[in-house]
């Protein structure tokens, strides 16, 4: 299993660089910018491609995915050395200085990675049972036995599969679904299980294409190589980072999104100082395929960058302005350009469509001194204080405010700082505006403070650094000193990856990455009591056996039931953990919820059961109504149908039984 998790992170990686080396390569990029925006292009084709061919019904495969995008490399390729043909050589060698930037921040990256979420997975096909991973397994279940990657009209009810009809009425209009593709993609080209898959894809997100765009947006903001050397051990540095969204949700389609969003924002920032028509426009050009692989990826990510960049496009424009016409002129430009961009956050608010996630309200759990005193230690949502990479922002902030030019990260941060502030300690109308965009979910929000958290500590650590050496130097030469300085930031950087540690006898230090790896072993061991066990598992696997092929199965979802779809294949009819709205749900459904256990004598219920074709019914949590695994959208009343049904009750056969397990056979 583990070498399927290593071929899948490598079928992962080839499907989203491959494309993108192949077309901007002729572009003479240097390595740092080549390797954060290659991803771009495959991940906007993986995006696109799936809901045409759901349009027309092609389906999804390797080759159908693959291909098409390598063709668009090709042509891009080939258009760009046309279109560079008559201009005087600009071609950048590969400088050892990008290749040693590159291989550090992989280097770090990839332990870290392996230390803190790959070594803690109880197996490489571990699943972290959380409610939205129910949605997610099936989907790319569904996905990988359709061929239909499509973002709309999804259903995992298909009838040209076997599959029971659905509970539910209709399907969803839209959700991205771009990571949920590219998981079944990589499954379809490995033969991997789902589990396998999702584990593979994360790794390859958070241990290369995160840090790598990170890194070259670091670049762009500072233009330092030796700051972006620094930034290549520390692009991981906060635990609340992306970090949070396997760990938490689970949120993957926003590790997806947020992966590509540095890229993103560092090909806006150099847009400004682009003199040349052709780089111009392969930037833009770039921007807009990572804006379409973000959208279907989760739109949340756009609207970070929004709130991110706003304060850099207003202080580029006024600093722009200012070189043409006075001060206050352009301060009158500057903020005329602010006020509309603010107007367009706030149009963008107000449209039906984002409705639903804009009005959703995670209700506060902080009062307003703590969730200062959690902003400024980066100890957001479940996460430890992390005092050393909170230095490096008080640093950097500090420096930064000096700057004129970099002072646009200031109000950066102090949006995003604001919009988890509201989240977490406050309700009304101000929440839901600088929160709404993501769900007003301190989680969420809080990611997107540790993003910015990361840019302004690299530049921390390196004030921190140009202030040491003088220090030292009183007392060493400037060469020795130097040395010094660097081994102390070294054992610094050490310091914010330590994972927790006991002095024996005296006190147990529970680190920030620490608890990060204690939550993912938690959540991902299935031995530690969670909704599906080990034992459930395999008496559900011996109840496959029991029944025919693709035989309809009733269940109660939140016992751990509505995972076997996707784990096992089982044929369950509740494949949900949560209840379709009363307007949503059949009738069919309706009756077997609440008088399933009176097929003996109630003839709706027999004729429902007859039409849908369900002729058994699996418990596993038998008389356990009370069991505190159960997620928060269970409540007993609304499976009373089900969960009243024993081993007495008329009209149901005992097939198999172990414990509080039960698979009946309908009589």
């Amino acid at each position: 299993m583990w070498f399927e998790y290593a071929v899948s992170i490598s079928a992962c990686l080839a499907f989203l660089y491959l494309p993108g080396i192949i077309a901007f390569l002729p572009l003479r990029l240097n390595l740092i910018t080549l390797m954060a925006v290659s991803p771009l292009l495959g991940a906007a084709c993986y995006g696109v491609l799936p809901i045409a061919y759901g349009l027309y019904g092609i389906p999804c495969t390797t080759v159908s995915l693959l291909g098409p995008a390598l063709g668009v490399a090709i042509l891009l390729s080939f258009a760009s050395l046309i279109a560079t043909r008559h201009r005087p050589d600009k071609r950048q060698d590969i400088e050892i200085g990008d290749v040693a930037i590159v291989f550090s921040t992989l280097a770090v990256s990839v332990l870290l990675v392996v230390v803190f979420f790959t070594k803690n997975l109880d197996t490489a096909g571990s699943i972290f049972q959380a409610f939205d991973n129910g949605h997610h397994l099936n989907k790319i279940a569904t996905f990988i036995a359709t061929g239909n990657y499509s973002s709309i009209g999804f259903t995992e009810y298909t009838a040209s599969l076997g599959s029971v009809p659905s509970p539910y009425l209709g399907t969803e209009a839209f959700y991205p679904s771009a990571w949920h593709g590219l998981v079944a993609m990589c499954c379809s080209a490995v033969g991997a299980n789902v589990a396998v898959g999702i584990n593979a894809v994360n790794t390859a997100l958070i241990a290369v294409v995160f840090p790598l765009g990170m890194t070259y947006f670091i670049s762009c903001i500072f233009k330092s190589r030796r700051l972006t050397l620094v930034a290549s051990v520390l692009v991981l540095a906060v635990s609340s980072s992306v970090w949070d969204f396997v760990s938490f949700g689970p949120l993957y389609p926003m590790l997806y999104a947020y992966a590509l969003v540095p890229s993103c924002m560092g090909l806006f920032v150099v847009c400004f100082d682009c003199d040349d028509i052709f780089r111009l426009m392969g930037k833009i050009g770039a921007i807009v395929l990572a804006g379409i692989a973000i959208g279907l990826a989760q739109p949340s990510g756009i609207f970070f960058m929004v709130i991110a960049l706003a304060p850099y496009l207003v202080s580029r424009i006024y600093f722009i302005a200012k070189d043409k016409v006075d001060d206050r002129v352009a301060l009158f430009i500057a903020s005329g350009a602010a006020a509309v961009v603010f107007l367009l956050w706030f149009v963008c608010f107000r449209l039906p469509a984002f409705q639903s996630i804009v009005s959703f309200d995670w209700p506060k759990t902080e009062s307003l001194f703590q969730a200062a005193i959690d902003i400024a230690f980066l100890s957001t949502t479940d996460h430890t204080i992390q005092l050393g990479v909170a230095l490096l922002v008080a640093v950097g902030l500090k420096e930064l405010w000096n700057s004129k030019v970099k002072r646009w990260l200031v109000f950066s941060y102090g949006l995003v700082c604001f919009g988890y502030f509201l989240s977490v300690s406050t309700e009304g109308f101000l929440k839901h505006l600088f929160g709404g965009f993501w769900y007003t979910d301190p989680h969420r929000l809080g990611v997107n403070l540790a993003i910015l958290a990361t840019v302004i500590a690299c530049f921390g650590i390196k004030c921190i650094y140009q202030k040491l050496v003088p220090f030292i130097v009183k007392h060493w030469s400037t060469k020795v000193a130097k040395r010094y300085a660097l081994a102390i930031l070294c054992a610094y950087v050490a310091l914010i990856y330590l994972p927790s540690f006991e002095l024996k006898g005296l006190l147990t230090f529970n680190t920030s990455f620490g608890n990060y790896a204690n939550i993912v072993s938690q959540e991902n061991c299935i031995d530690n009591s969670h909704v599906l066990t080990n034992e459930e598992l395999a008496f559900s696997r011996k109840a496959l056996s029991k029944i025919p092929a693709s035989a309809a199965v009733i269940n109660e979802p939140n016992d751990g039931s509505a995972f076997l779809a996707s784990l096992t294949g089982m044929n369950v009819y509740y494949r949900r953990f949560n209840l379709p709205s009363s307007d949503s749900e059949t009738k069919e459904s309706q009756l077997i919820r609440n008088h399933l256990s009176e097929i003996s004598y109630n003839c709706d219920v027999r004729s429902a059961c007859d039409k849908l074709g369900l002729k058994y019914v699996l418990i596993l949590d038998l008389n356990e109504q009370d069991n505190p695994h159960h997620f928060w959208s269970y409540f007993p009343d609304q499976w009373e149908g089900i969960e009243t049904i024993d081993d007495e009750t008329p009209g149901f056969k005992t097939v198999l039984s172990e414990g509080s397990m039960r698979l009946y056979e309908i009589e």
